[in-house]
């Protein structure tokens, strides 16, 4: 965490942008100023600001290729870990779900998201493996952002 004693200024590409503690300003202003700080792998030490638009049209062709073949395999046949899972823990209650580890194939949270799948989707195979989709999907953006924020922007892209 940074500690801030006072505002500072920074000059990124030419423009003066003054960076104050946070909670002192909107939101907005706090995710302009984070831009603008250096990150410790960008090249000529000083991060863009924001995401341009070829690194924001990279990020998405991926994830969408990713989903598109991830989803192929929605409607396969149930397999046997799944099948347990399912029987198991998610067709339970909630207190089942949250305290029967009889077996360690009871992962509460994906249990539980098993089970809301289920309530809102119905019993389809594709319903029942939507909750590990959306997590799978949503693993690609966060490591982008994690891999950006602590690599820098190249190691990124």
């Amino acid at each position: 965490m940074q500690s801030w004693a006072c505002n500072r200024t920074v000059v990124n590409r030419g423009r003066r942008t003054t960076l104050r503690p946070p909670g002192l300003g909107s939101l907005r202003s706090i995710a302009r100023s984070l831009a603008a700080e250096p990150g410790p792998g960008d090249a000529d030490g000083v991060r863009p600001a924001g995401i341009g638009r070829v690194e924001a049209a990279t990020a998405v062709c991926v994830l969408t290729v990713f989903a598109a073949l991830a989803a192929r395999n929605l409607d396969l046949p149930v397999r046997w870990d799944e099948a347990h899972t399912f029987l198991r823990f998610a067709a339970g209650s909630i207190w089942t779900t949250l305290s029967d580890y009889g077996t360690p194939n009871n992962h509460v949270l994906h249990s539980l998201a098993v089970q809301a799948a289920r309530r809102l989707l119905g019993d389809d195979p594709a319903a029942l493996r939507t909750p590990a989709f959306l997590a799978a999907c949503l693993t690609l953006p966060a490591v982008w952002w994690f891999v950006r924020r602590e690599f820098g922007w190249l190691a990124a892209a």
